[in-house]
């Protein structure tokens, strides 16, 4: 896949998603929540860059854009042509800043774009109620479940004139809560179909 050919670096006007480098070593014990040695945490590191030589797995860091701090890990594994998973885990005391979210936005949209992928696989478990409506806010469909985990996917989906009837027209809508904007329209009569999507504004 071509995301082997050139390490992937992303970043919109509130995180950056890059590569680690060893300068980042100190920052890992944060995110495993337990104390890493020095070295330890420099062979983290050094197994992140063998994981992507080896075309296995991308592993990404969430940097904030103002103060470079590392504010999770964001992976992308089970690589396939146009199929692949993601995951993620915030540092706690960042948990609940919209970090996971905007990661979740920004990788999805690139690999959709750059990539040309069809399919995102994401798991999290039942009980993690943050993690579910960062996918679910980010349009992932809740698939089903295996053991204590939800199963998700994203697919992107486009809505194209062409598809429809000539007395049928397509409107483009924004609202605070889309969820319940689409509600209400879907009891519209006339209304044939409904696409919501999560547009990653900031006001």
């Amino acid at each position: 896949m071509k995301i082997f050919e050139q390490f992937p670096q992303y970043e919109d006007g509130f995180i950056v998603l890059r590569r680690f480098v060893q300068e980042d070593a100190k920052y890992l014990s944060e995110v495993y929540e337990e104390r890493l040695t020095k070295r330890q945490a420099e062979k983290t590191i050094e197994n992140y860059e063998k994981s992507y030589q080896d075309k296995d797995e991308v592993i990404l860091g969430i940097f904030g854009k103002e103060d470079e701090q590392l504010k999770g890990i964001i992976e992308i594994y089970d690589i396939h042509e146009s199929e692949l998973s993601i995951g993620y885990m915030i540092v706690e005391k960042y948990r609940h800043q919209t970090y996971a979210k905007n990661s979740v936005y920004l990788l999805t949209k690139k690999l959709i774009e750059d990539y040309g992928v069809t399919c995102i696989h994401a798991n999290c478990h039942v009980d993690n109620i943050y993690s579910i409506r960062v996918l679910e806010h980010n349009g992932y469909e809740r698939l089903g479940q295996e053991e204590d985990e939800y199963v998700y996917a994203y697919k992107p989906k486009q809505l194209e004139q062409d598809t429809f009837n000539q007395d049928e027209k397509i409107i483009v809508l924004a609202g605070g809560c889309f969820w319940g904007v689409e509600k209400v329209f879907k009891a519209l009569d006339g209304v044939v179909e409904t696409t919501v999507g999560y547009a990653n504004g900031n006001h």
